[in-house]
């Protein structure tokens, strides 16, 4: 506190002094001129004395206070002639006393409530604000609280007492302490006065001095420390170490070189993911991760104000952990994978069955991953090259006391027992040794069942015992002596039930004394009536027939070409191919050389005479609406074919093809019969067909060729040359669907001469 503010609270605080001790005086005036024969007590000497000690200005004070009216405390109670004579001796009544008139040139300046309290008897905040020193009090003089008044009026002035004594001057002389006068003042049935009117002044606090060297040393130490940070602010703290590379020290530029290839190498290399024994390896560029050089060296340098970093750079640091750079689109779908990838259902324990013996295999827990989990994992581990994810386990419904179990059971049961099989007429054994063989364990609905694999032990069975199995009989069509067709629906087979008969054997080692009936079932044909559709062909929907040749190598070729044709089922969608059906056309199957005609000159060859048969399926195929897709005409034409409407073949090179394009199946039948070669098509009506021809134009004669050849087989001249046209109208149901021309040149039909000493003499026409 400054000088002038001790000077100031000084002075207010003799200010109120002077006041308390000027109204105690006047009071005991008072009662004295009431009294006049009365001797001044104590209290008046005490004024008296303490008013005489006080310098001239506080005397001055005084007796303003004397004359002058004052408003006091709310607390303190008017005190009564009576109360205030009480400090004196007693004396006889009192009289009313004398309303004094107040002075006007002594009038009193009001001042704070507290100004006007005793010292000792101040609120703590008015006594702070002061701060008085201490001053030691006369013993001899009490204080006597204002005595509160209802209303500003002045007080009479006294009268005057007759023979009034002379003022009493105590000598000096300690007084014992007693209660303060405030205390006296209040009546006996009055509430008490208020604690911060009764109570003593603290003593002065010495001023302290302490709080501001604190203060400096805490600026002081606050600045070293801003200074230290500043000084490492650029510096990795030491000992530290990133991605296997020791960078403590190193400046922030220094330290993003040194850690930069060990990053990419990390950004590049394989990363496994694992729970327990499965894992998932992937790449990081995949995971969408990668080292984040920059991030991972700003965490570590900078200016910062945290004692952390201070500390760092004092205690020193190990491993540091990378900072990460994260795509969260490609880290959530790779999240995914590798969840569905490592985790698996749980696998019950089992039961194999090895060389007859029955063992048990331990199964394996549930394990559930989730996506966020793997995402923690990575983001925590790498890029560590292994990472290892969480995971939540199960264990499987049947354990490996369970499989034990089981498998002791099968041992000692039924796979030590020999099964017997009865069937009308007969009884087949099915060994221990085999069963077991053939026998294996499932988990169904939670519980070991035995399985016996009786398809395997079914052929052994027929083959030791063939009664137990009859063949089918395919379903059939085929031509009578009367080229009317017969259809044979035929007839199913009976054979062991493979399916059947492993529950049979299961059911006779578990309980049914090894004892049980051979199963059977029905079998049926490849072809039946229904794959055949017999109920499509009802009858004859196209017939052509053609002329034989005088030559009997080549009807007998033409007779097995016919076998091969008949009974050919087309069904619908289905091609006919005229090489393929008679095929293989060779002698093992009854085909012999005969007359052929290669490039215009006539020779000898493996199934001569096959052309007719082209020609006639041919126009049986054209005459019923078929779908033609590959046919050609001879190069010089036969007056027994119709003239460019037939087929010639060779090989696969010029061949005769026709589609079933109906919704019917179809079936062709071919015989020889009166010197002709016959073709009949059975199937349900579906096309009705018109055909016509056109003249024959660009006639050419036929002329002479000579020939040296070896194989040269001379022949007088056939048909002249010439061109024809074939008109085709397909309907189906009145309406028009197929409109077609084919036009055909026939070459002249020359007269080969051979020149050679060794040519034949035998003459005539061939194809």
């Amino acid at each position: 506190m400054s000088r002038r503010r001790r000077l100031q609270n000084e002075q207010q605080r003799r200010a109120v002094e002077a006041r308390r001790r000027s109204v105690a005086g006047r009071r005991l005036r008072a009662s004295a001129a009431q009294h006049p024969g009365a001797r001044p007590d104590d209290d008046a000497v005490t004024v008296d004395a303490a008013a005489g000690s006080l310098p001239d200005d506080d005397a001055v004070t005084v007796d303003a206070a004397v004359t002058a009216p004052r408003m006091v405390s709310p607390y303190l109670q008017p005190a009564s002639a009576a109360a205030v004579a009480s400090t004196a001796e007693p004396e006889a009544e009192a009289e009313p006393e004398v309303e004094q008139q107040p002075d006007a040139a002594a009038e009193f300046e009001p001042e704070p409530d507290h100004a006007a309290e005793p010292e000792s008897e101040r609120e703590p905040e008015a006594a702070a604000e002061f701060d008085p020193e201490p001053e030691p009090e006369p013993a001899s003089a009490p204080e006597v609280e204002p005595e509160v008044e209802p209303a500003p009026q002045s007080e009479p002035e006294p009268e005057p007492a007759p023979d009034a004594a002379p003022e009493f001057v105590p000598e000096p002389a300690a007084e014992p302490e007693r209660e303060s006068l405030y205390a006296e003042l209040a009546a006996p049935d009055e509430e008490p006065l208020p604690e911060f009117l009764t109570r003593e002044p603290e003593p002065p606090r010495p001023p302290r001095r302490w709080p501001r060297v604190v203060g400096l040393a805490i600026v002081v130490l606050a600045l070293l420390y801003v200074i230290a940070q500043a000084a490492v602010a650029d510096r990795i703290p030491r000992g530290a170490e990133a991605l296997g590379v020791q960078i403590g020290g190193m400046s922030a530029d220094e330290a993003t070189t040194a850690l930069t290839p060990a990053a990419d190498s990390a950004n590049a290399a394989p990363v496994s993911l694992t729970v327990g024994n499965a894992s998932y390896v992937t790449f990081p560029t995949r995971l969408g991760v990668s080292v984040d050089v920059t991030a991972t060296v700003s965490a570590y340098t900078g200016f910062t104000l945290s004692p952390a970093r201070l500390w760092e750079h004092v205690a020193g640091v190990g491993e540091l952990s990378p900072a990460l750079a994260v795509d969260d689109q490609s880290m959530g779908t790779a999240s995914t994978a590798a969840a569905s990838v490592l985790a698996s259902d749980a696998r019950d324990a089992q039961v194999t069955i090895v060389d007859g013996v029955a063992q048990a295999i331990a199964g394996t827990q549930q394990v559930t991953v989730a996506a966020g989990d793997v995402r923690d994992a990575v983001l925590g581990q790498w890029p560590a090259s292994s990472v290892t994810v969480p995971a939540t386990f199960a264990d499987p419904e049947l354990g490996i006391d369970d499989a034990t179990a089981y498998a002791t059971a099968l041992n000692s049961g039924p796979l030590a027992t020999d099964v017997s099989l009865t069937w009308d007429g007969g009884e087949a054994t099915v060994p221990a040794q085999e069963v077991a063989d053939n026998a294996s364990v499932d988990v169904v609905d939670g519980a070991y069942q035995l399985e016996v694999d009786g398809r395997s032990i079914a052929p052994a069975l027929i083959k030791e015992h063939p009664e137990l199995e009859i063949d089918p009989v395919d379903a059939s069509v085929s031509f009578d002596s009367s080229h009317q067709i017969v259809i044979d629906e035929g007839a199913p087979g009976l054979t062991v039930d493979g399916g059947a008969l492993g529950d049979v054997i299961v059911s006779a080692v578990s309980g049914g004394g090894g004892a049980g009936e051979m199963p059977f079932v029905a079998t049926q044909a490849q072809r039946n009536a229904d794959s055949l559709h017999v109920a499509d062909l009802a009858q004859i929907v196209s017939s052509f027939d053609t002329p034989l040749t005088n030559e009997p190598v080549r009807t007998q070729n033409l007779v097995v070409a016919a076998a091969h044709v008949a009974d050919t089922i087309i069904e619908p969608g289905e091609q006919f191919n005229l090489h393929d059906v008679l095929s293989p056309i060779t002698a093992e199957e009854g085909y012999q050389d005969a007359h052929v005609i290669v490039n215009g000159i006539l020779t000898e060859g493996i199934g001569g005479g096959l052309s007719q048969m082209a020609t006639t399926s041919y126009n049986a195929a054209y005459l019923a609406g078929y779908q033609i897709d590959a046919h050609r005409p001879h190069s010089v034409w036969f007056t027994r074919y119709p003239a460019g409407r037939e087929s010639t073949i060779y090989g696969t090179q010029i061949n005769m093809v026709f589609t079933n394009d109906t919704p019917y199946a179809l079936v062709m039948n071919s015989y020889v019969e009166g010197g002709r070669l016959h073709v009949d098509i059975w199937s349900t009506p579906y096309y009705t067909v018109q055909t016509q021809a056109s003249d024959k134009t660009n006639v050419v004669q036929p002329g002479v060729k000579k020939l040296t050849s070896s194989s040269c087989s001379p022949k007088s001249a056939g048909q002249a040359g010439f061109t024809i046209t074939n008109y085709r109208q397909v309907f189906l149901n009145g309406d028009q669907v197929k409109d077609e021309s084919y036009t055909w040149t026939y070459a002249p039909d020359d007269a080969i001469e051979c020149t050679s000493s060794s040519a034949s003499t035998n003459a005539g026409t061939a194809d």
